[in-house]
């Protein structure tokens, strides 16, 4: 059994906070809880996301130093640093992402905690809320969580960014659908969107990663308001989502394409921060017989090459 300390790596600039974090801590040791409650932290405070990153990187190169080794864990003050919230969480992850993190948010911030949530954090604790037993039971569940969620990955149904369904997720569930449209008589609309970043020459070099990956998420969000309750919403890969819904009728399934094209294409310009970004939109009927895979394949290749043009398969621009 390994009785190491488990290191902790705080984002947190608030000595208020600081003070409340620590003597959290100390009652965890105090109070002989339980095994859980029990366990020994390591603390590494950083002030903001470039200090916490270098920490990182440091505890990296020292995994070879005895008694050394990577951050088992993040706290992160959504309010704390700059930049904070979502930004500061996308670094950290993409920067370690095997490593999981835990949010800290204030009662205002709780929809922003709650959000990171949705983008991969483990957890969010409540400041107002915060004592040593619900701190040591989030943090030792989120570790160990994360542990199994990493194995899982593997067989994942889910894009990790989005929480979307990915490629392998879609196909299945729309596998599952393609019964229903046989045995009832039901229409499928098939809408597929990529966003395509900006060129060398269109301010490119601010449109790093990390831009990308917001932008990803925003726009997820933008279609999960779009859908309908009983829609398929997947990330297909890095630029290309799809939605795929049923109707009882084919007007309904007309009716569901203009809709779907006049909010896509308001989204474009509705996102923050979207700069140069465009979004190519392409949506299909699907009919009693039809495969998703040979239309996504199709439809993939058209966005890709920009030739958007209405046909006899029935894609819209």
């Amino acid at each position: 059994m390994n009785d190491r300390p488990y290191r902790l790596l705080i984002l947190e600039d608030n000595p208020e906070i600081v003070g409340l974090l620590e003597e959290a801590f100390t009652e965890m040791q105090e109070i002989q809880y339980s095994r859980v409650a029990a366990a020994s932290w390591e603390r590494v405070y950083a002030l903001d996301v470039n200090q916490a990153s270098g920490l990182l990187d440091q505890s990296k190169l020292e995994q070879s130093k005895p008694g050394r080794s990577e951050f088992d864990g993040i706290l992160l003050d959504v309010d704390s640093g700059n930049p904070r919230g979502l930004p500061a969480f996308l670094r950290l992850q993409s920067q370690v992402p095997q490593v999981p993190v835990v949010a800290l948010a204030a009662l205002p911030q709780e929809a922003l905690g709650l959000s990171l949530v949705r983008q991969g954090a483990q957890d969010c604790l409540i400041l107002e809320e915060l004592d040593c037993i619900p701190l040591a039971h989030s943090l030792r569940c989120s570790i160990e969580r994360n542990r199994l969620s990493q194995g899982l990955r593997l067989v994942s149904l889910t894009d990790d960014l989005t929480g979307l369904y990915n490629r392998r997720g879609f196909l299945k569930m729309t596998g599952r659908d393609s019964h229903l449209i046989q045995s009832f008589g039901l229409h499928a609309v098939l809408a597929l969107v990529r966003c395509v970043p900006p060129t060398v020459g269109q301010r490119a070099g601010s449109w790093d990663g990390q831009a990308m990956d917001l932008f990803t998420i925003q726009l997820a969000e933008g279609l999960r308001e779009l859908s309908q309750r009983a829609d398929l919403l997947a990330r297909l890969d890095d630029d290309t989502f799809a939605l795929f819904g049923l109707t009882s009728t084919a007007e309904g399934a007309q009716e569901r394409v203009r809709h779907l094209q006049s909010g896509l294409r308001y989204l474009q310009g509705a996102i923050p921060g979207n700069g140069l970004a465009t979004l190519r939109i392409m949506t299909h009927l699907v009919g009693a017989s039809f495969s998703v895979e040979d239309i996504l394949e199709s439809a993939q290749d058209a966005l890709c090459e920009n030739s958007l043009v209405a046909n006899s398969a029935g894609c819209y621009l």
